[in-house]
């Protein structure tokens, strides 16, 4: 199989370095996040930095909170690139990031129930319907998993 493609070195050091050192809101983290949060949700779809990205994009979330939910509208947009046919890599890597949201504090849960109620169905039925079964399972239990 063909060597498996990967992100120049300055690019996977970007994100290695905000998910090490993002642990709290700061206004540097959201102007940071804001200014470059196009780039994060395509890097989803490169398998060289899909990982990476989706690390951190977790961790500034978790440090953003409510001020990162408005910006699900482009992470819907990066999973149209990445599913049904995108790298595994990629598409595992979603899935993760998706999970762990379902899974955490508010007000994650409700924002990837939004997501999850918007996807097209050619994406729900893809390995996101993993996702799209916690995110049921939870609204039936009234919380999540």
């Amino acid at each position: 199989s063909p060597a498996r493609r990967r992100a120049p070195a300055p690019c996977r050091a970007v994100l290695c370095c905000a998910r090490a050192h993002v642990s709290q809101r700061t206004p540097e983290w959201a102007e940071w996040f804001f200014a470059f949060k196009d780039f994060l949700y395509v890097a989803l779809a490169d398998e060289g930095v899909a990982v990476e990205a989706a690390r951190a994009l977790e961790a500034l979330f978790m440090a953003l909170r409510e001020e990162a939910v408005p910006t699900f509208s482009t992470l819907l947009s990066a999973l149209r690139m990445v599913f049904p046919d995108g790298p595994p890599v990629c598409r595992s890597a979603c899935v993760t990031l998706l999970t762990g949201l379902a899974r955490a504090e508010p007000p994650f849960p409700a924002a990837v129930a939004s997501l999850a109620a918007n996807l097209p169905p050619e994406l729900a039925h893809s390995e996101l319907s993993a996702v799209v079964d916690l995110v049921r399972a939870g609204m039936a239990t009234g919380g999540t998993q």
